[in-house]
């Protein structure tokens, strides 16, 4: 990856209820980046040793909305 984004999460909220996920991004190039997401109480990088299940854009929209982003959030 050319940039890569590592943001973690502690504290449990409505839309990610349990703790110790982590989110990665990164730009593959100018066209191309990925995201993963990961429970996990380790440090390092994401993709380091980890299994990766590639999800098809279909299994992340939740009622045709980005998950966990609801219409609600975006009219605020």
């Amino acid at each position: 990856p050319i940039h890569s984004t590592v943001i973690e999460v502690h504290e449990p909220k409505s839309e990610l209820p349990e703790e110790g996920w982590s989110f990665e991004e990164a730009l593959l190039d100018k066209g191309h980046c990925y995201a993963i997401a990961a429970q996990s109480d380790e440090e390092k990088s994401i993709l380091d040793g980890s299994e990766i299940k590639r999800l098809d854009w279909k299994e992340l929209l939740k009622d045709a909305v980005p998950y966990p982003v609801s219409s609600a959030s975006l009219s605020s």
